[in-house]
C-alpha cells in the first residue's frame, strides 16, 4: 500500500515536471516565434505545434494543410528553393534547411526558417521529418534595410566562417569582383583571395592574419583582378573578428570600392609634378628674358611684351585645361591686327602644354622683329606660318622681304634659338635669302629634362 501511494506520488511529480517543461518549451516557442512540425512519409500524416498554426496565421480546426494546399502557401519565388531543400531522396540522418516566404491570409508574407531532420524507422529507412519552422521577417527586414543602405553608397558587406571558410556575401561585394551573385549569396574565403592581385595577397594576408589576433577593427586597401573583364580595381576593407575562447572564429565587415579615389590621387600627384616642371619652366624663361633683355635701350618695354606674350598662352592653356594650344591660335594671339596679312597652315594642329609657353615667346619675337623691319613693317609684306607633325613638331616661318638687323644678326633673335635648341631640345635651321626669312623648327614630342 505505501509502495503504491509512493510511486503514485513519484509519477505525479514525473508529471508535473513534464506540465512545467512543456509549458516553458510553449512559452519560448511563443516568445521566439518558433513552430514546430513532424511529418510521417509512410502515413502522409503531419503534426503541427500552436504555434506553428499562429505563425500561419491558420485556424487549428483546420488541421495542417495538405501535400497538395502546401505549396499555395509559400510564395511563388522560394518554392523551388523549399522543394531543392526536401528532396525526395533524403537519407537519414540528413539535416535539411532553408528559407521562404509565406502568404498570410491578413495580406503581406512572413519570413520562416526551417531547419528539420530526417528520422529512421526500425529498418533504418527514412519515415519521419520532425523540424521547426522559425520566424525570421524582422531579420529580412533588417537585411533589407541594410542592404538598401549599402548599395546606395556603393558598400558590400561580408561575413566568413574561419572554420570552414564558407560565408554569406551581399551582392554589392560578389559585383565588386565580377562575380554573379547566388541566390543565398554563399561565398568562401578562397573566392575572395582568388581575385587579389598576385602583388597585393601576401600584404593582405599578413594583414588579415595579424588583425585576427586581436579584436580590434582593422583595414586594408589592396587591387583586385575583376573576374568578367579582367580589369584591375581598388577596394578597401574594414572589418572585424569574431573570437570565441580567445579564437578568431568569424570575420566580418564591409567592402568598398576606391578605383576612383584612387585615380584622383593619382591624377593629383601628377598634376603636381606638372605643376613643379611648368614652374621651373617658367623661372627659365623669365630669367632668358630678362638676361637677354638687359642691352635692350627700351629694357622695360621688351620685358613687359615678353610677359604679356607669356600671359597671353598660359591664358589659353587655363581655358584649355592644359591640355594644348591650337598652333592657329598661338599665331593668331600675336599677330593681333595684323592677322589679315598673316597666312597659317596647319593651325590645327596642336601645341603640348609644356611646349606652348616657350614657343608663344619665340613666336613674339619673330613678330617684335617683323615688325620693326620685316614683313609687317613693310606696305606690301607677306608672312607665312606652317605647322606639321611628323617624328615631331615641324613650324616653318617664312616672311617677304625679310627683316634686317643693324647689329649684323640675321636673325635678331638669341632668345629664339636659346629657346629652340636648349629648353626645348630641338633644332633650328635658318634658311634665308636676300629675298626671303625662312626659318625652320623641329621640336621633339616629349619634354626635356
Amino acid at each position: 500500500m505505501t509502495s503504491d501511494l509512493r510511486d503514485g506520488r513519484s509519477a505525479a511529480a514525473t508529471l508535473a515536471r513534464l506540465a512545467e517543461s512543456e509549458a516553458r518549451l510553449q512559452l519560448a516557442q511563443e516568445v521566439g516565434g518558433v513552430g514546430t512540425y513532424e511529418i510521417r512519409s509512410t502515413t502522409g500524416e503531419t503534426l503541427w505545434s500552436d504555434q506553428l498554426y499562429a505563425l500561419y496565421q491558420r485556424d487549428p480546426a483546420l488541421g495542417p494543410p495538405s501535400r497538395e494546399e502546401w505549396p499555395t502557401l509559400v510564395h511563388p519565388d522560394d518554392l523551388h528553393r523549399v522543394r531543392g531543400a526536401l528532396p525526395a531522396d533524403a537519407r537519414a540522418g540528413d539535416v535539411l534547411e532553408t528559407e521562404f516566404r509565406i502568404r498570410l491570409p491578413s495580406g503581406g508574407y512572413r519570413w520562416l526558417a526551417t531547419r528539420a531532420r530526417v528520422f529512421p524507422d526500425e529498418q533504418g529507412r527514412p519515415t519521419r521529418f520532425v523540424g521547426v519552422n522559425i520566424d525570421v521577417t524582422a531579420l529580412k527586414e533588417a537585411e533589407g534595410r541594410l542592404r538598401l543602405a549599402t548599395e546606395g553608397t556603393g558598400v558590400g558587406t561580408y561575413d566568413i566562417d574561419l572554420a570552414t571558410g564558407e560565408g554569406i556575401w551581399s551582392a554589392a561585394a560578389f559585383a565588386m569582383l565580377g562575380l554573379p551573385a547566388p541566390p543565398d549569396g554563399r561565398a568562401t574565403y578562397d573566392t575572395w583571395r582568388a581575385r587579389i592581385h598576385p602583388d597585393d595577397l601576401a600584404r593582405v594576408e599578413e594583414a588579415h592574419g595579424a588583425a585576427a589576433l586581436t579584436e580590434d577593427p582593422w583595414s586594408c586597401e589592396y587591387r583586385i583582378i575583376r573576374h568578367d573583364s579582367g580589369e584591375t580595381r581598388w577596394l578597401r576593407n574594414h572589418g572585424r573578428f569574431l573570437h570565441e575562447a580567445g579564437r578568431a572564429v568569424r570575420s566580418s565587415g564591409i567592402v568598398a570600392d576606391i578605383t576612383e579615389a584612387k585615380r584622383s590621387e593619382e591624377r593629383q600627384r601628377l598634376l603636381m609634378l606638372e605643376v613643379d616642371h611648368r614652374a621651373r619652366n617658367a623661372l627659365a624663361l623669365v630669367q632668358a628674358v630678362v638676361r637677354l633683355s638687359r642691352d635692350s635701350g627700351d629694357f622695360a618695354e621688351v620685358v613687359e611684351g615678353r610677359v604679356d606674350a607669356l600671359a597671353r598662352v598660359h591664358g589659353m592653356l587655363a581655358d584649355n585645361a592644359w591640355s594644348g594650344v591650337a598652333f592657329g591660335d598661338l599665331v593668331r594671339g600675336e599677330a593681333d591686327a595684323d592677322a589679315p596679312r598673316v597666312v597659317v597652315a596647319g593651325g590645327g594642329v596642336t601645341v603640348p602644354p609644356y611646349m606652348a609657353q616657350p614657343l608663344g615667346l619665340a613666336l613674339h619675337e619673330l613678330f617684335v622683329r617683323s615688325r620693326r623691319s620685316g614683313a609687317l613693317a613693310a606696305p606690301v609684306g607677306r608672312l607665312v606660318l606652317e605647322a606639321r607633325e611628323a617624328d615631331g613638331l615641324e613650324i616653318r616661318w617664312r616672311e617677304t622681304p625679310p627683316p634686317h638687323d643693324d647689329e649684323g644678326d640675321p636673325l635678331g633673335a638669341r632668345l629664339v634659338r636659346q629657346i629652340v635648341e636648349r629648353q626645348l631640345g630641338g633644332r633650328l635651321a635658318d634658311r634665308s635669302t636676300p629675298r626671303q626669312c625662312e626659318i625652320g623648327f623641329e621640336l621633339p614630342l616629349r619634354p626635356v629634362g
